[in-house]
């Protein structure tokens, strides 16, 4: 997600020509630095990297196989933790400001393609039993994708650029 070269490659040698109804972006790397004192900018860089500008990246690379599609669903998998509204809790600053990055683009990206016929939305997954969600989660990987995918199958139009849960629940900004 965070080598342009490799995204370039993907597209050139995997999906020349193929059109595409659906794309998923879901690329996460949480950050290690939890406290304002242990934020770093190296750390700041690589959480951005592949949490924001990855994504984006990919969509722009692959907008022509999309074009060519008849959904043209783009699905960013986000985080509830990257709400401002709903920030109570502070800490894990990369990963929140990230994933609120990603949300914004998705924002514009929707506004921009919509006359296009396009439906981008930004999803969160739930917390999900994974490395990053950890053993205490109460989705499986199984039971998260299955609710994304249903509703990325669901959208419309008319859900352009909204940022909500797996289950289609509208999440505050």
């Amino acid at each position: 997600m965070a080598d342009e070269g490799s995204i370039a490659r993907m597209v050139r040698e995997e999906l020349r020509g193929v059109r595409l109804d659906y794309v998923i972006n879901n690329a996460g790397v949480s950050s290690t630095a939890k406290r304002i004192g242990e934020v770093t900018m190296a750390e700041l860089q690589r959480v951005f990297a592949v949490n924001a500008f990855g994504p984006m990246a990919v969509t722009r690379a692959v907008l022509d196989n999309l074009r060519g599609g008849e959904r043209k669903v783009v699905v960013q998998i986000t985080s509830q933790l990257g709400s401002i509204g709903n920030n109570t809790g502070g800490s894990s600053y990369a990963y929140r400001a990230s994933k609120a990055a990603l949300n914004q683009m998705n924002r514009s990206l929707a506004n921009e393609l919509a006359a296009e016929g396009f439906t981008c939305l930004a999803v969160h997954p739930g917390w999900v039993r994974t490395d990053m969600g950890g053993a205490e989660a109460p989705l499986s990987a199984e039971e998260s994708a299955r609710d994304v995918l249903r509703l990325m199958v669901k959208a419309t139009p008319g859900m352009n650029g909204a940022f909500v849960n797996h289950l289609g629940e509208r999440i505050a900004w």
